[in-house]
């Protein structure tokens, strides 16, 4: 059934074309973009395997892993040689101490701590969990860029620590790695993207913006856009350079960010574009209560909410009728990781059977939060 939808909602920040020519704002006034030891990865993952050596893990090693995760993360640690414990994320999202402490061994080098959605996880407890077992400790920002906590920005504690730049910012691609732990060695320099994925992500965040503004027509042109991109490429034998992959394609890890990404980041408010998440997530929040299930009611100390999470009975029905509807959410992270043992954590599994996000970027206006709120009345 075809729905005249007033707009089409990307679940990501689309790029307005004004940006391209905006003056230059002062990006390394804010973190990580500030940080002594910062390199530009074409995506966050990147960043991780690059990481990981400098480091110094060696394949044997084990690590902490949370058993709620996209699960690149994992395959970029597997693919490493080292070996994953995993441990109990709750209901809340916050991580379970009393589990970490139950599978700690002699062997284990690393604690691995994931912040979902902006929302910290305590960096505190972390880094002093870290201390006191003498663990190296990888703080993933991916979905937390700008985010804080009330002692400091996510992503100081961690001795590397990863970010994540076109979840929250209307670039092509784009992944940082932050080394906070002195190693004396850098990593090597990264090949440059491939022209025809840039444009093609370029594409798309260009288009996503006219289907914000005019509904769905344009959202169509894009996905025709995005399938003849790929069908060029494929024809020309480049690889298949997917931003929103959950795939580990080993022949992209070396490849860097281009200059139009940096272009862009240069250009952006980003001040503006944390406070207007910020009141949008406030806003979809009070629209939305007592019509569906809250993960985080209440914005609490230097958030910089990247979604809006919601629990739902039928996950797949509300995402497809909400996409049909010119909303999309995000359907990420609903499948485990098959190195994950099969039944060991029912929270996590509740998680990804039930937890979906809902967009509340810099694009939206007030009318395009209210659109949303009204959207899921419908579907839930």
């Amino acid at each position: 059934m075809m729905h005249a939808n007033r707009y089409h909602i990307p679940q990501l920040q689309p790029l307005p074309p004004s940006i391209l020519v905006n003056r230059p704002a002062a990006l390394s006034s804010f973190y990580p973009f500030n940080a002594v030891d910062v390199y530009y990865y074409y995506l966050a993952r990147n960043a991780l395997w690059n990481g990981i050596d400098l480091l110094g893990l060696s394949p044997g090693d084990e690590v902490l892993m949370p058993a709620y995760h996209h699960g690149v993360e994992v395959e970029t640690l597997l693919r490493k040689g080292l070996k994953l414990r995993y441990y109990r994320i709750g209901a809340d999202l916050q991580v379970d101490f009393d589990h970490l402490r139950e599978i700690l061994t002699e062997r284990t080098r690393c604690l691995y701590a994931i912040h979902y959605f902006g929302f910290p996880q305590s960096n505190e407890k972390l880094s002093a969990f870290a201390r006191q077992h003498q663990l190296l400790y990888i703080e993933d920002c991916a979905l937390a860029l700008l985010s804080g906590s009330e002692e400091q920005p996510l992503g100081m504690a961690g001795d590397l620590s990863i970010f994540c730049l076109y979840k929250t910012l209307p670039v092509p691609h784009g992944g940082l790695l932050v080394m906070n732990r002195s190693v004396g060695r850098r990593p090597a320099f990264p090949d440059p993207p491939d022209l025809l994925s840039t444009a093609s992500c370029l594409g798309h965040r260009l288009l996503d913006n006219v289907g914000l503004i005019s509904g769905t027509w344009p959202y169509r042109i894009t996905q025709e856009f995005s399938a003849v991109a790929r069908a060029v490429k494929h024809r020309l034998g480049r690889p298949q350079a997917q931003v929103d992959s959950d795939l580990l394609q080993e022949d992209l890890l070396p490849v860097g960010i281009s200059q139009l990404t940096r272009h862009i980041l240069r250009r952006l408010d980003l001040e503006a574009v944390k406070t207007r998440r910020q009141e949008n997530y406030r806003l979809l929040s009070s629209l939305l209560e007592g019509v569906v299930e809250r993960v985080f009611p209440e914005l609490l100390g230097d958030v910089c909410p990247l979604f809006f999470p919601v629990c739902v009975e039928d996950k797949a029905k509300v995402h497809r009728e909400l996409n049909t509807r010119g909303v999309e959410s995000v359907y990420f992270w609903s499948k485990k990781h098959p190195d994950v043992p099969v039944d060991m954590f029912p929270e996590v599994n509740r998680l990804r059977d039930h937890l979906l996000e809902l967009p509340i970027h810099q694009g939206m206006s007030r009318a395009h939060v209210e659109y949303v709120a009204e959207k899921v009345r419908e579907v839930v």
